[in-house]
């Protein structure tokens, strides 16, 4: 076991741990308030500032084995000073980490979800490009190609976001329902078969949630529309139109209309017309992987011939716009797998392009299942370096990435897509510079404050239950919190 002490009470233990963790995936990792709590097994991480110093120690059995200190004059970040402080300590802990496992993680002290965040903030403050990639990978010491990535990334997205108003929102519809559960999924969603019994109800509480948000929003100016899920198009055709059909009433200027139409066990070509009629520009149908054998491990009821099908299908039907979504890292897969992968998508040129690297996320069958087999970090950079690869050779250039917890190699997923053609709305719900109203079961509202930059949200309940029960109470908070 693997202790952390740190003096300072102003530091996240939270970040400490999560950095801790990427050094240590299999170790199991505790953060102590006294060094009395320690007991005979603990390998000791003491993090304590003295001065303006912060040390970062490493006492295995007790003695200190090494130690690395940075003074927080060091950190130059253009961030207030308690930021500057917390990135300090992060810095001492990072080089300690990587003196004793000769690790170099690829987005170095970082250990949220939004690193993309930090370029487009120094934009803003009008650093040139050059002394922003120095601060990145001197400072937060992330790797030489990552940072361009994320530097590229905030580049392009600037257009967009200079776009959005103070008085612009995006809509989240959440549909949480799936013919069967993925093995590496922790989403919300519930099986299509065990709960058709509601599903009529559910639409018809969906749409009065759209309705009310729509009759609320006076002065508000729509941009963009996503339905996700799960995955929507689960659901019977005739409650896909009466979603689309009211959708489209209440919000006929649109700028982007997005349905999630992941599974192509879940789409046909009556379907895909429905989708077009009514404007959604923008569809996902995703392989994850073209593997049929991996397919089936991880719970996809389709077949890769199913994938270049229904791709064949929403083309011909009109829709502009689809997205493929693939998982790198999938159990037993390996470099040449998702070689084999790209090379059956390749024919159909697809219009964007999502790569996951793999997460072991906690509730999913694959966190639980000790079977499973652990993709190397030298293969994930691999994998993901073929992806890259196609990516570019097909004209598609990154325009979003994220990260997750307990991700395969420390990586992220990136958003490929062709030049003047990202998805709106995923700039927006990743940057958070738009009010973004969730509605459906477990749908997050995340309101946007322009004159602090700050978010505020509010969640739907994740259980159906209480969904329906606090239908018009969870209605009225979301409403009186933009006020």
């Amino acid at each position: 076991m693997i202790s952390i002490f740190c003096k300072d009470n102003d530091i996240n233990y939270i970040e400490l741990y999560e950095l801790v963790k990427s050094f240590y995936p299999l170790e199991e990792i505790q953060c102590i308030n006294s060094v009395n709590e320690l007991n005979n097994y603990s390998y000791l991480i003491k993090i304590t500032l003295n001065g303006n110093i912060f040390c970062a120690s490493a006492f295995p059995n007790g003695e200190l084995k090494e130690r690395k200190c940075i003074d927080i004059s060091e950190t130059k970040i253009y961030r207030d000073a308690n930021t500057t402080k917390k990135i300090t300590a992060k810095r001492a802990l990072y080089a300690l980490l990587n003196t004793l496992t000769h690790i170099d993680l690829p987005w170095g002290i970082l250990t949220g979800i939004k690193p993309v965040k930090i370029p487009s903030y120094l934009l803003q403050l009008g650093i040139n490009k050059e002394s922003i990639e120095d601060i990145l990978t001197n400072q937060y010491y992330i790797s030489k190609p990552k940072a361009k990535m994320a530097l590229d990334i905030a580049i392009s997205q600037q257009s967009i976001i200079n776009e959005i108003k103070a008085n612009n929102y995006s809509l989240y519809i959440h549909i949480p329902f799936c013919t069967s559960r993925c093995s590496y999924c922790s989403f919300p969603s519930l099986p299509l078969d065990r709960h058709e019994n509601i599903i009529n109800d559910y639409t018809d509480k969906l749409i009065e949630e759209i309705k009310a948000v729509n009759d609320s929003m006076k002065g508000w100016e729509s941009n963009t529309i996503y339905i996700g899920g799960g995955t929507p198009t689960s659901l019977p055709i005739e409650l896909i139109e009466k979603i689309l059909y009211n959708v489209k009433k209440l919000y006929p200027n649109i700028k982007e209309l997005t349905v999630e139409a992941g599974r192509p066990d879940t789409i046909d070509y009556e379907k895909l017309s429905i989708l077009y009629k009514y404007g959604v520009d923008r569809i996902s149908i995703n392989p994850q992987t073209m593997n049929d054998r991996t397919l089936k491990m991880i719970s996809r009821n389709h077949s890769s011939d199913d994938i270049i099908r229904t791709y064949i299908e929403a083309k011909e039907v009109g829709i502009k716009t689809v997205n493929m979504d693939l998982i790198i890292g999938l159990p037993g897969e390996n470099l040449e797998d998702v070689k084999a992968t790209l090379e059956k998508i390749n024919p159909l040129n697809p219009d964007n392009l999502t790569v996951h690297t793999l997460s072991y996320k906690k509730g999913s069958a694959l966190k639980n299942n000790n079977e499973y087999y652990l993709t190397t970090s030298n293969m994930i950079e691999n994998m993901q370096n073929e992806c890259i690869k196609f990516a570019t050779a097909n004209s598609l250039v990154p325009y979003y990435l994220y990260r997750q917890k307990m991700m395969v190699g420390n990586l992220e997923n990136i958003g490929f897509s062709r030049e003047h053609n990202p998805c709106i709305y995923n700039i927006s719900m990743m940057e958070e510079k738009e009010t973004i109203i969730g509605c459906g079961m477990g749908a997050t509202t995340k309101i946007y404050n322009k004159q602090n930059d700050s978010i505020k949200r509010i969640a739907n309940p994740k259980d159906m239950n209480l969904y329906f029960e606090r239908f018009y109470e969870t209605i009225s908070n979301k409403l009186d919190a933009l006020k």
